[in-house]
């Protein structure tokens, strides 16, 4: 009932409270996607609101420009989390769209950057999933 990454944290982080040794998740791990961090959004569109952007240029999109398959991801937060247990793919369940990525190489030729990594994000994430979630 969520994106991939609000998922995968709520997951790992009830699995690991909970102490279950195997979690299941859907597909093969393979598909990949693109994550950006909200506050790198927002420095996005302040930037183009300060800068000159031909209006032929837009729209445009706003990405990070890297990928990272769900398998990957999953293993980040399960360091992240501290969960001990296995992860086990089901591949009878859907894997979902193979890639999700945007091309932002217009946003990035104009000079902007995301200024906060994947591994950062997921950091900040997970500690404002912990310090907010509805128990």
């Amino acid at each position: 009932n969520s994106h991939v990454l609000a998922s995968l944290i709520d997951k790992f982080n009830d699995a690991n409270n909970k102490n279950v040794p195997n979690l299941h998740l859907w597909g093969d791990g393979k598909p990949l996607r693109e994550f950006i961090f909200s506050e790198d959004i927002a420095d996005a569109c302040v930037f183009l609101i300060s800068n000159t952007i031909n209006r032929s240029n837009l729209p445009l999109n706003i990405g990070s420009g890297e990928e990272i398959s769900i398998s990957n991801l999953a293993a980040k937060i399960s360091v992240l989390t501290g969960y001990k247990g296995k992860i086990f793919w089901d591949t009878d369940k859907p894997n979902g769209a193979l890639r999700k990525v945007l091309d932002c190489s217009r946003i990035l030729s104009f000079g902007w950057k995301p200024k906060i990594s994947l591994d950062k994000g997921l950091i900040l994430t997970n500690e404002w999933y912990k310090n907010n979630k509805l128990h």
